[in-house]
């Protein structure tokens, strides 16, 4: 299991390469596991019909949350890394988010404390 995570975020390193368009705003949700992704699923598709020329990043931490998600309007899906610092701040570095929606009690440390020194807000 921790094998096949690491191939996936070696995956997602050349996916991530996108960077941030001038003037779009970009929108990050992230939920742990299934669960908390199916709780998030209204919130993202009320902003994807409320800011439609935004970018909509979703992550998760779960393996199984990562491989189930059809029914999400989205432009990036992401398994999000362990919370190292290096790994938050490449993460942050390649999503680029302008806000930042977290479900539930879900505080990953790290992430909470870049989020804050960049001034991205947490919802």
């Amino acid at each position: 299991m921790i094998r096949q995570r690491q191939r996936l975020l070696r995956q997602q390193r050349i996916v991530q390469a996108e960077r941030k368009h001038h003037g779009v705003r970009t929108f990050w949700f992230h939920a742990a596991s299934m669960g908390e992704l199916e709780q998030i699923k209204p919130l993202i598709r009320l902003c994807r019909s409320r800011y439609n020329a935004s970018k909509i990043v979703v992550s998760v931490f779960s393996l199984s949350a990562y491989r189930e998600h059809p029914d999400i309007s989205y432009d990036t899906f992401l398994l999000l890394p362990h919370d190292g610092r290096l790994a938050a701040e490449r993460f942050l570095d390649s999503v680029q988010p302008d806000v930042a929606i977290i479900s539930r009690y879900d505080v990953w440390w790290n992430l909470t404390r870049l989020l804050h020194r960049r001034g991205i807000p947490i919802i």
